[in-house]
């Protein structure tokens, strides 16, 4: 541990006797108070959550389902490629959407701003790596369970593996508002939803996944 991560997780530490926990992260870590637009639409790459959506297809294929709803679904590349047998819908924020829905017309995007979450209907949402990116979890999961879905499949960077025990952030990552561990992020899901399973899917990406339905 160098120096600068010592005063880091020192001045962690201090914070935590003066602050209260967030969104079931623990006390003293530092959130970012302002949301970065991250543009994903001209990124070719699929690399990234690949078996998080991987898994939604072997759901939709084990239960006969037809409909998903990939909310956040940033360049669509993976949507359009693991979900074209399926009723699949995009939604992100209106700079992307404006983007995806001049590239592929064919499909249905959503702007988050105008979703009607009561009237919206989908067997799966998938939600990969985006709750990290949202400035008010608790809205965004909130907003989620007005949707008519069975189960939701949700990832997020798990941040004991990305930055070890000791980091009080704020993330590195300039796109990240904030980052959970493990215990953390099951202890928020599970204020929403019911956990039916919470693993690491991808060590060297540092990726939890969560599958779970409402209560």
């Amino acid at each position: 541990m160098n120096i600068s991560q010592i005063i880091a997780l020192n001045t962690g530490i201090l914070r935590a006797f003066f602050s209260k926990s967030q969104y079931e992260i623990k006390r003293g870590y530092k959130h970012k108070k302002h949301y970065t637009y991250l543009d994903k639409v001209e990124d070719q790459t699929n690399e990234w959550q690949v078996e998080v959506y991987d898994k939604a297809v072997a759901m939709m294929h084990e239960n006969n389902y037809t409909t998903i709803l990939d909310f956040g679904c940033g360049s669509a590349k993976k949507m359009l490629q693991k979900f074209n047998a399926f009723q699949s819908k995009g939604v992100d924020v209106k700079e992307t959407v404006d983007k995806l829905t001049s590239l592929y017309p064919e499909k249905e995007w959503i702007d988050v701003a105008d979703l009607d979450y009561k009237n919206v209907q989908a067997d799966i949402v998938i939600c990969a790596d985006v709750i990290e990116h949202v400035l008010d979890p608790h809205d965004f999961l909130t907003s989620i369970q007005k949707i008519d879905f069975n189960y939701l499949v949700i990832s997020t960077p798990d941040r004991e593996i990305l930055r070890g025990s000791f980091d009080y952030g704020p993330p590195i990552n300039p796109f990240h508002i904030r980052e959970w561990n493990g215990k953390e992020f099951a202890a928020f899901i599970a204020k929403y939803f019911t956990i039916i399973t919470h693993q690491v899917t991808h060590y060297e990406q540092c990726t939890q996944m969560i599958v779970c339905k409402k209560k």
